[in-house]
């Protein structure tokens, strides 16, 4: 109970953090001048935080590269925006981290590597941020004899720099094991004496060092200019001296796993610093919101890079599965936002209004189709509302004058679905192109390769409401499907075809031979002679 309890307290915190901040500040001056806000200067912020995120992946990739660890910086860029998007929802600022580096070791298969990479890109921007607070608060010292910020960006300063100490040390790492084994927790020494070791071979890479360092200060650099330009966009007089002294101390009380992402600690710590100053509460909780919208805006384009990298991870799991037309072609990061924008992003209507013009086809503005170069409408083609079509990889073809009622669900994963002219689909009809193996009782199904061969649909088709079209199946020229019917075969032309699973009943232009009514049911018959002679 009190663990689950705990889930809590960083929530709790934030909250309480915010009733303080409200009890100090005037909410409607701080929406006035919010109202007011400079936009340029928000948007050279907003910018500028993408130029951020340029350089950390920078950094990161030059260490990953002395591993022998070589990923496109598309790839690794994207991954750092989708670890931020995460932390938005964890405590701490950096507990996106943890997904860097799973990912990049389900990747690569190294895990100490990628998390020794993650662990110093993160440790180098702390120490120059440390180093960077604490020269800023010797300058301010001297010129205004305001020491208040001095003490505790010195104490964070000599914390970052005896963790480096520590983390490359023989020695410490020695004091560790053996604390470790006499708490009875000896199960943890294999892993440390393996991270460290990830962690040493960077030790005598001076120019890299200096390299990642340089990288650290541009980075901060720019944090302190997106600082500086969201407090000028309010109005507040703020030099960028004290920015750059400020926001070292603001940026390690959010990383504490106190609160959600910072909340509250961020907009309490920049009230009381800035107002010792002289700026107003109202511009602080201004340039606060600012600063909140600025990074959830930023970390919403994680958010989409995130759901890109999802579904490529699951095309890269099912890469290895033979299929009729061979093996998966695994798409880039590129191609999953694009796709992705195209089936999320783009109201439907808009889809609907694209197809109805390059394809001279009537698709109502209800109808829900991917926007993708492998769908194609035959012309003259009617598709009502609520009709969803979506592919992966493969084409799907309509023919011309086809005609697809309400509520029709059409998906094709890597094997094409190819539809011929002038075919008619009936409501709450289904035609997946996509099956599963489920053969090894070994594997759970989810982890089992897809099978996936294709459905080809004829000319002149005509099928009923509810049917269900499954993969590897052709249905030949002419043919009917009865409602409600499963179709697991192939259907020969000209055929009426029904029932579960769907079996041919007769062929088209012939007549159906009559069956006596005695075959059909006897006792029905004998009942309708025993009426007959009582008359």
């Amino acid at each position: 109970m009190k663990r689950h309890a705990l889930k809590f307290v960083p929530l709790l915190v934030a909250c309480g953090l915010f009733a303080w901040i409200l009890s100090r500040t005037s909410f409607t001056g701080a929406l006035e001048s919010l109202r007011t806000a400079d936009l340029p200067l928000f948007l050279a912020a907003f910018l500028l935080m993408f130029v951020q995120f340029a350089i950390s992946t920078f950094k990161w990739t030059l260490l990953l590269r002395r591993k022998g660890i070589r990923l496109p910086f598309r790839t690794l860029y994207a991954i750092y925006l989708s670890g931020s998007f995460i932390s938005s929802f964890l405590p701490g600022r950096y507990s996106g981290d943890l997904y860097r580096g799973w990912v990049v070791a389900r990747k690569t298969g190294r895990a100490y590597d990628s998390a020794a990479t993650v662990v110093l890109e993160r440790v180098s921007g702390l120490f120059v941020l440390c180093g960077i607070g604490f020269l800023a608060s010797l300058y301010w010292v001297a010129t205004t004899a305001d020491s208040g910020l001095l003490f505790p960006v010195a104490i964070a300063l000599g914390g970052i720099v005896c963790m480096i100490v520590a983390m490359f040390s023989e020695k410490a790492k020695n004091v560790v094991a053996k604390l470790l084994t006499f708490l009875q927790l000896g199960f943890l020494v294999s892993p440390l004496t393996k991270f460290h070791k990830a962690i040493a071979t960077y030790r005598g890479d001076r120019r890299l060092i200096l390299q990642v360092l340089g990288l650290a200060i541009g980075f901060y650099a720019q944090a302190f200019a997106i600082i500086y330009l969201l407090m000028a966009a309010v109005g507040g007089d703020a030099p960028y001296v004290y920015v750059a002294l400020v926001t070292p101390v603001v940026y390690l009380l959010e990383a504490l796993p106190i609160s959600v992402n910072g909340l509250g600690v961020r907009e309490s710590a920049f009230i009381l610093f800035f107002g010792r100053i002289g700026i107003s509460n109202e511009q602080v909780m201004a340039f606060s919101l600012l600063v909140l919208l600025n990074r959830t805006l930023t970390n919403l384009s994680g958010g989409f890079f995130l759901l890109a990298r999802n579904a490529e991870w699951r095309l890269w799991r099912n890469e290895k599965t033979a299929t009729k037309s061979g093996i998966a072609k695994k798409r880039s990061i590129t191609t999953n936002v694009l796709r992705l924008a195209g089936r999320y992003l783009v109201p439907r209507f808009v889809r609907s209004l694209y197809y109805c013009l390059r394809f001279k086809s009537l698709v109502s503005l209800q109808a829900d189709i991917q926007l993708s170069k492998h769908i194609r409408i035959g012309r003259g083609s009617d598709i009502r509302p609520f009709t969803r079509i979506i592919t992966t990889d493969a084409t799907i073809q309509l023919g011309r004058r086809c005609g697809l009622n309400s509520f029709i669900f059409i998906s094709a994963g890597s094997a094409p679905i190819v539809v011929g002219d002038d075919v008619r689909i009936g409501p709450h009809t289904s035609i997946v192109a996509s099956n599963k193996s489920f053969d090894d009782r070994s594997r759970r199904i989810s982890e089992q390769s897809k099978i996936e061969k294709g459905i080809a649909i004829g000319d002149d088709v005509w099928i009923g409401a509810n049917v269900v079209i499954l993969d590897g199946v052709t249905i030949g020229t002419g043919s009917v499907i009865g409602a409600g019917s499963v179709v697991t075969k192939d259907i020969p032309p000209y055929s009426v075809a029904t029932g579960n699973p769907a079996r041919v009943i007769r062929e088209r232009g012939r007549r159906r031979r009559a069956i006596p009514l005695e075959m059909i049911s006897p006792p029905l018959v004998e009942d309708r002679r025993a009426k007959a002679e009582a008359r």
